[in-house]
């Protein structure tokens, strides 16, 4: 019925994320503290994926993700970044 060694790699996959992503925090916030140190004004934003969406931004399907002030896709390439400011506001059209 279930595999326990695919449980298992499950479950380090898990683990090894949660690792990556407590590094990853740790990362932006010391590099908020550099920034500021030296008068520079830097913040990480960690997108929305429960409001993510797929789109075809370049050539394949993609999730697209919002930040507060970004639409973004980072896991493939090319990496798409675009400004919300610069996103046609269509509401009130339909």
């Amino acid at each position: 019925m279930y595999d326990p060694d695919e449980l298992d790699e499950e479950q380090r996959e898990r683990q090894l994320r949660k690792k990556l992503n407590e590094m990853f925090k740790e990362f932006c916030k010391k590099m908020e503290r550099v920034a500021k140190h030296h008068r520079f004004h830097l913040e990480f934003d960690i997108p929305y994926r429960d409001l993510g969406f797929h789109g075809v931004p370049n050539r394949e399907m993609v999730l697209i993700q919002p930040t507060v002030r970004c639409l973004v896709n980072l896991t493939e390439t090319p990496f798409f970044l675009v400004e919300l400011d610069r996103v046609p506001n269509q509401s009130g059209q339909f």
